[in-house]
């Protein structure tokens, strides 16, 4: 506490005396009365008269002023401090009784201006700090504060304020999107399937299933890897290479895909079915990596439109196939200018490029999740189709759009997470609690798309078991699918291949108990992918 004394300008006269009085904060009450203050909280200061005999050491404090030329007082007669009764001593107070306050602590306004700093401080040197930077000396510190240096206001400072660390600007989420688009691309994902309505009277032989199937294998598994390596090709910004890779890439696709047909002892109209399956499924990865999924969707409303026409109407065969084949012709159209584009840039390739063992497990991936889809929908060739089984597949497909939410939405809580929570476990349980309830959701969407597929198709809900096959193929697809948006490919590809040979062993050995065998391989391997998914999405690195 620190005051100012001001005499009377033509100098201090006997009468001149100053009382000082103790602030509140440091009032204790009288015989329990709060509002009340004790004679002893008073201090006296007295101007000596002139020859007065310089004060016993019990009397209230006396200040001397030296006369002109006067010598310097010993040390000892400087000053004495006595706490005293205002009243006894005959001490001057306020008209209306208590004595005369001083003015507020100084120390008050500077806690006033520097609230904010002090608030946010988390240590009484960051205070110290911003006064020293102000040019606050420790002299300015003992005369204005009445403190002995910038270090013990920073104290006092830190002491009477209290914490209010203001909240961290809202982070910015690079993880938003559009819920409609996505919900549209699993249309796009879906229409396809539309194409084999009207080609169904050509696809009745009896290879027509086995060769369509083993096409669609070829295609999943090497589509998979030329998108993997056209979306490398295209972070590293060489435009020529991407169109090389897909030129190449989509015509390797394609005629493997229909050699495959071939080997499986396909017809000439399965055959030429087979072609045109492989030759889309390589225009719609070209379309998709250049991200011109609109102009996919143009190209398959023909395909939609004839498949209406087919269902609505008795439309001839050949004209029912001309909304396919448009289509086709469409998508290839579009594919072709994309990677012509692509191919005139003339940019060279950067040195190393995009090794080929990097593509190698999305390759794989798309050859296990289509064995695993294929067999839950249209059996193996130790059993047969199980009945209203291609209603999983449509579902599957059609959940696709909100898989891909779903995985955003995990991406931008994520992001929420990291700058809200104060420790890793904080973290680990809140990105716990998003995985376990998006991995609810979807599966709760997908079990209303299985259930209403099947009654489209067979006018009944499906069996507990095949609705339980659904629930898990498509459990351990979208944590697949989580896995590789963090960059681990090779747990997904490895466990879903495993998945896919243990029900297809299991399923060869033994065919009566191939339900439970596709139940338990499938378990085990959703089990196993949540917990790499929580081990892998539980560290804050890997969300950086």
């Amino acid at each position: 506490m620190s005051t100012l004394l001001n005499l009377s300008e033509d100098g201090p006269r006997p009468e001149d005396t100053v009382l000082l009085r103790l602030p509140r904060r440091r009032t204790a009450p009288a015989d329990g009365d709060g509002a009340g203050h004790r004679p002893d909280e008073t201090v006296a200061l007295r101007v000596l008269r002139p020859g007065e005999a310089r004060p016993a050491p019990d009397e209230t404090m006396a200040l001397r002023i030296l006369k002109p030329g006067e010598a310097q007082p010993a040390a000892d007669e400087t000053m004495a401090l006595r706490v005293v009764d205002p009243q006894a001593a005959g001490l001057r107070t306020a008209p209306d009784g208590p004595p005369v306050p001083l003015p507020a602590d100084p120390l008050d306004e500077l806690a006033e201006r520097l609230a904010d700093v002090c608030a946010r401080a988390v240590h009484p040197f960051e205070i110290a700090a911003v006064l020293e930077s102000d040019g606050l000396t420790d002299e300015q510190a003992a005369v204005l504060y009445g403190r002995t240096d910038s270090f013990s206001i920073a104290d006092e400072l830190f002491a009477r304020t209290e914490r209010r660390h203001t909240a961290p600007p809202e982070p910015a989420d690079p993880w938003q999107a559009d819920p409609l688009r996505t919900l549209l691309r699993g249309l796009l994902f879906a229409l396809p399937g539309l194409a084999y309505l009207p080609a169904a009277p050509f696809l009745r032989s009896g290879t027509a299933a086995g060769a369509l199937a083993l096409t669609a294998l070829v295609g999943w598994a090497l589509n998979q890897a030329l998108a993997h390596r056209a979306y490398a090709w295209r972070a590293l910004g060489a435009r020529y290479a991407v169109g090389r890779s897909l030129l190449r890439g989509g015509l390797a696709a394609t005629v493997l895909g229909t050699g495959a047909a071939a080997l499986a002892g396909a017809t000439w109209p399965v055959l030429l079915f087979a072609a045109g399956q492989s030759l889309y499924l390589a225009s719609a990865t070209v379309l998709l990596v250049t991200r011109r999924a609109k102009r996919l969707m143009g190209a398959l409303t023909p395909t939609a439109a004839a498949a209406a026409a087919t269902l609505a109407t008795d439309l001839p065969q050949h004209v029912a196939l001309a909304g396919p084949a448009l289509s086709l012709v469409l998508a290839a159209a579009f594919a072709g200018i994309e990677t012509g584009r692509r191919l005139r840039a003339g940019d060279p390739p950067p040195a190393g490029g995009v090794p080929v063992a990097d593509s190698l497990p999305h390759g794989l991936f798309g050859l296990a999740v289509g064995a695993l889809v294929l067999t839950a929908s249209f059996g193996d060739p130790w059993r047969p189709a199980p009945a209203g089984g291609a209603s999983a597949a449509v579902a599957l497909t059609l959940s696709m759009g909100l898989a891909e939410w779903l995985l955003f939405r995990f991406r931008s809580r994520s992001v929420t997470a990291l700058h809200t929570s104060t420790t890793a476990e904080q973290f680990r349980t809140r990105t716990d609690r998003t995985l376990l309830g998006l991995l609810a959701g979807y599966l709760a969407v997908l079990a209303a798309l299985g259930g209403g597929a099947a009654l489209l198709w067979t006018a009944r809900l499906p069996a507990a078991g095949q609705l339980g096959a659904l629930l898990l193929l498509g459990a351990l697809l979208w944590t697949a699918l989580l896995l590789q948006v963090f960059g681990a490919v090779w747990p997904p590809a490895l466990i879903c291949t495993a998945a896919a040979v243990a029900e297809t062993t299991a399923t060869a050995v033994h065919p009566a108990a191939a339900e439970a065998a596709g139940l338990a391989a499938t378990g085990l391997a959703v089990a196993a992918m949540i917990l790499i998914t929580r081990a892998r999405t539980g560290r804050v690195t890997a969300h950086r």
